[in-house]
């Protein structure tokens, strides 16, 4: 048991470490990396790359905007690029900003204080989950990595975009081809792990709550299906279930309080900036055609719609273990057998279980900031508005025309 509980251990270890290391690569100090020896030196880099990243962007969409005959996609485009530079530095404020809560969920999440009381059901349970953090975090920096080599193949198309400003070409010809190669190169890695880290630590957090309540969902089943030898030992043994499942479930649902506040707010820029940039690249396919840039585009717009989908679908999958929850404590309520001797003890402990099923019913929903819940129905309305603004872009300039 001890070198199943190492192991265990070692995993989490494992698939924090990873987060905090795309937080590092992102630009952003962390409990674990704050002790590397070069961890000055790599978010130095870091936060200096994305700073001339945007800086970069801002004066192409300043020459863009100065020269219509480059094309209105081209225009579209360095907008779009300089919004995105823009919600992947908010993203980091985010970060930053909500530290003490984000390690609060972490520790939480790591920790034994929620379980079933089933210890091979628990560390099972934590398994999957440190599973399925690592296979996400390697994902992510397996989209890094494979952007990062792409962009070292030489396309025009990437060094109009995304290359060295006309008003920097006055520094020479050598050092311009130097400069516009290092942010092209880097452009993904200067981009992404600041845009991916937010709904990384957001998902892994939601994935590990999702186990969380798991052990909770077993916790009741195991108390729905303990025989029933004799009146007195079960009700005595149901007190003590009823009373210290209740300390359990209200530790989680005041750790997922926290977790919707993050959420809401994270959520709202999510939504915002996926209208935008599907109205906007839908604009720029559509009167230009597709092409290699509008491709590009397509692409980034795709990321931004899957990190969309994934937090709706997250969100929705709790909400699912947390249907479970209430059906199996309705459950309870109405096969725990009733004895007239204990008739107080009876209806005491099916009024404190039907108070934890009413309370379940409405504390797994998730919303926007008020505006609308979140869920994958959201991500249906989405499309709608997004090919509304579409067509508006389209009527404004054919108006123009």
């Amino acid at each position: 048991m001890f070198e199943i509980r190492s192991l265990l251990t070692h995993r989490a270890n494992n698939c924090f470490w990873l987060l905090d290391l795309l937080l590092l690569i992102a630009g952003i100090r962390s409990e674990l990396t704050s002790h590397w020896p070069a961890e000055c030196l790599i978010r130095y880099f870091a936060n200096c790359l994305f700073i001339c990243q945007y800086i970069a962007g801002i004066l192409r969409l300043i020459h863009a905007l100065d020269h219509e005959e480059d094309g209105s996609f081209l225009i579209v485009c360095e907008i779009l690029i300089v919004i995105s530079l823009s919600f992947a530095c908010m993203k980091v404020f985010a970060i930053n900003c909500l530290r003490g809560s984000l390690h609060t969920l972490r520790n939480f999440i790591i920790g034994t204080r929620v379980n079933s009381g089933d210890e091979s059901f628990d560390e099972f349970q934590q398994l999957k989950f440190f599973r399925s953090a690592r296979f996400m975090m390697l994902i992510v920096f397996g989209l890094i990595a494979s952007d990062t080599v792409l962009f070292m193949i030489p396309n025009r198309y990437a060094d109009v975009i995304l290359g060295l400003p006309p008003q920097l070409y006055m520094i020479g010809k050598p050092a311009s081809s130097v400069v516009n190669f290092l942010l092209v190169t880097f452009s993904a890695l200067g981009f992404f792990p600041k845009y991916l880290s937010n709904v990384t630590y957001i998902g892994i957090l939601l994935i590990g709550m999702h186990s969380k309540l798991t052990s909770l969902v077993h916790r009741y089943r195991l108390m729905l299906n303990h025989p029933v030898s004799s009146p007195n030992q079960y009700f005595e043994w149901m007190s003590c279930e009823v009373e210290m499942v209740s300390i359990q479930q209200l530790e989680y649902w005041n750790h997922l309080r926290i977790l919707k506040n993050i959420i809401g707010k994270t959520f709202f820029f999510v939504h915002y900036f996926a209208i935008f940039s599907i109205g906007t690249s839908g604009y720029a396919i559509h009167n230009v055609g597709f092409n290699t840039l509008s491709a590009i585009s397509l692409a980034s717009t795709l990321i931004f719609l899957l990190e969309y989908y994934l937090l709706c679908l997250w969100i929705d999958k709790l909400q699912d273990v947390a249907d479970s929850l209430g059906s199996t404590i309705s459950e309870l309520c109405t096969k725990m057998p009733y004895s007239r001797e204990y008739h107080s003890k009876y209806f005491g402990l099916r009024a404190s279980l039907m108070i934890t099923w009413i309370n379940t019913q409405h504390a797994f929903s998730m919303d926007c900031m008020g505006l609308f819940k979140i869920s994958t129905s959201s991500f249906t309305s989405l499309i709608d508005t997004a090919y509304t603004m579409l067509m508006f872009l389209t009527n404004v300039c054919k108006t123009e025309q």
